[in-house]
């Protein structure tokens, strides 16, 4: 689907270039948009996420209606917390922030520790711990940006631009019995970042099939797990599309997966291209972006269009399996036919900029090994062309 901008984006859009003044809401319950689950960690909870529940006390500092609950068993370990599953759709932006402040409601005097971390402009990860000493009511904590923070590097969090909350409650103590804390009203105050648009168009006429489960946006430590952020074909073209929000400047890595699998072997695989980072999964990185952006590209491969390579429908339809094994070497490749020879049929090894380096005319063969050891490392395209019907399968060669 190639860009289209619905009313509500627009007024987005509009919105993005005003910059947002006061207290800047990151949590609050109430709202999808300001909601989110938090996954636990280090006890019997592993793995499961809070639960968002009606405020049990709405009265002193925080009468809203929900609110957040954090539950530490008994002999979790020290390290035991939460984080923030999937990320805020607002970021924690304290670029014009002087403070984090938080509600939080304790059934015993205790501490409260909050990490931001996964920066998009390259702050380090910033951890601090604050007394509550109110019991059995609600009570603001707030957290000085510009101290330093309580593990390595040791820096102030100001301004970094942060994904990911991560909450420990009474940090580094083992309790004897379950306790049960809430929390809300996630805050920063000052002016946040001016607000862009992103919107990436994804083409997958490369792929055999889309999932039955969809296109998704994910990983990098901001887009979450796959099936946290569809992509959406409404035209049915192949072109899939997302649009989402960010403050200026914003940075991360990101991939796309066909399917919703949480194991990510539905991921798209770009190893030894050159859009992928071998360092962080070999996942595609954006940033700093500055201003509303469009991204074009195609599942699995570095391009800047979403015209991506032919899949081999056409050969398929007159009974030609055409593949190529492996799909990443340093130099020799299989190439099969399925059951039927290919007399007369031309093959080519073509770059992405659609120069031709080699082609043969097949002799009948079920199958043919061809070498390009000889070709610098890069993606390139196996060509066949056969009674009028084309496909195309795409190599890597390191």
């Amino acid at each position: 689907m190639r860009l289209i901008v619905p009313f509500v984006a627009t007024l987005l859009l509009a919105f993005s270039s005003i910059a947002l003044y006061g207290q800047i809401t990151i949590l609050d319950f109430e709202a999808p948009e300001t909601s989110t689950t938090f996954q636990y960690f280090g006890s019997d909870l592993d793995g499961t996420v809070n639960e968002i529940i009606a405020n049990p006390n709405p009265t002193g500092v925080n009468t809203s209606s929900m609110v957040a609950t954090h539950v530490k068993p008994a002999a979790s370990e020290p390290f035991a917390g939460a984080f923030s599953n999937p990320n805020p759709s607002t970021p924690v932006d304290l670029t014009n922030a002087t403070q984090i402040c938080m509600d939080v409601h304790f059934s015993q005097e205790g501490s409260v520790s909050l990490k931001l971390e996964n920066s998009t402009n390259g702050v380090a990860n910033w951890l601090q711990t604050q007394p509550v000493t109110t019991v059995n009511d609600w009570e603001q904590v707030c957290f000085d940006i510009s101290v330093n923070g309580e593990e390595d590097p040791m820096t102030p969090a100001e301004g970094g631009i942060f994904n990911t909350v991560t909450l420990f409650f009474d940090f580094e103590t083992v309790l004897d019995e379950e306790r049960v804390y809430y929390f809300d009203n996630i805050t920063t105050d000052g002016t946040s970042s001016e607000m862009i648009s992103i919107t990436i168009n994804l083409g997958t006429s490369g792929l055999d099939s889309v999932s039955t489960d969809g296109i998704f946006l994910a990983g990098g430590g901001t887009f979450g797990n796959p099936g946290d952020n569809p992509m959406a074909d409404p035209d049915g073209d192949g072109v899939y599309t997302i649009t989402f929000m960010q403050p200026s400047g914003f940075q991360s890595f990101y991939t796309f997966t066909n399917g919703n699998c949480p194991d990510y072997s539905c991921k798209e695989m770009i190893e030894g291209q050159d859009c992928a980072n071998p360092d962080n999964f070999n996942d595609r990185f954006m940033g700093p972006i500055t201003q509303d952006t469009v991204i074009n590209t195609c599942f699995e491969e570095c391009t800047t269009t979403t015209d991506c390579t032919v899949n081999s429908t056409e050969l398929l339809e007159k009974g030609i399996e055409f593949s190529v094994l492996p799909t990443l070497t340093t130099g020799e490749l299989l190439l099969s036919f399925g059951n039927q020879p290919l007399p007369q049929s031309q093959l080519q090894v073509v770059t992405p900029q659609g120069q031709v380096l080699k082609q043969w005319t097949l002799d009948g063969a079920y199958q043919q090994t061809i070498n390009i050891s000889n070709l610098p490392a890069g993606m390139y395209f196996i060509t066949l062309e056969h009674e009028g019907a084309r496909g195309v399968q795409r190599v890597i060669k390191q």
